[in-house]
This record gives structure tokens, sequence and C-alpha cells, in this order.
């Protein structure tokens, strides 16, 4: 069965009806305040258990992990420096390869529009038109 339920902030969201409650569960600092983990830790802390969690990453957590402290994100994930500076180098070199597709992309976009537009591209249909009237003049 679902249920509206009401969320922190004042938010709606559907939730199925289960025995133990939605909770957000944030650490505690020494004050007591409810503190939020830098989204380094966060991205190190998913991938530490399935490291192929990597491919699925938005653009923003690659780069949040390429400009992480190596040093931190090697002991976040319980590894050494090495894998942690291999695992940001991934990281940005995937972010690279993102941009240029994405750069492809656009690029075959624009040249398909002007060769759709253009008076100068000829198509089959003209082509054949052209070849016709030459073995007709031919004649």
């Amino acid at each position: 069965m679902l249920l509206w339920g009401d969320c922190e902030k004042g938010e709606k969201k559907i939730q199925a009806n289960r025995l133990e409650p939605v909770s957000r569960d944030e650490p505690d600092s020494a004050d007591g305040t409810t503190k939020k983990l830098p989204s380094s830790h966060k991205m190190a802390a998913l991938l530490k258990g399935n490291i192929s969690r990597i491919i699925s990453m938005s653009d923003e957590d690659l780069q949040v992990l390429a400009d992480a402290d190596t040093t931190e994100l090697a002991q976040d994930l319980g590894e050494s420096m090495v894998y942690a500076q291999s695992l940001q180098e991934a990281c940005q070199r995937h972010l690279d390869d993102r941009v240029q597709t994405r750069k492809a992309i656009d690029l075959l976009r624009l040249y398909s529009k002007a060769h759709s537009i253009s008076p100068y591209v000829e198509t089959e249909s003209s082509k054949k038109r052209c070849h016709s009237r030459d073995i007709s003049s031919y004649s």
C-alpha cells in the first residue's frame, strides 16, 4: 500500500507502508549538530563497495572525485595513494571523453542541419535528374 508521507522540509513523497520509519541518517558532530559529509566522502563511500558504479556517475560527481584530496580519497576508499590517484586520473579522462563526445555530436548535428538546408548539396534525386539530362544530351 502506498501512502503520502511528510518529509523533513515539508516535502511530500510516496512511500511504501513499512514497519520501520523512513529516516535520513547523518553523522552528528561533537557539539550535537548534524553535519553533512563532503561530496567526495559520499562518492568514495559509494565506490568502496563497488568500483563499477563510476560508470553511471554524473559529470559533477566525477569532477568531485577528480578534484578531491588524494590522501583523503585513499583513506575513504581504504586503498593506497597510487590507487586513489589512478582513480582520479581515470575520472578526469572519462570527463574529457564525455566532453569530446558531446562536441563531436554537436558538430555532427550542425553538419546535418547545414547539409539539409544547403542549396549546394546534391541529393540522390537531383543526381539522377542531372545524369538523365546528360544522357539525353548525347542523343
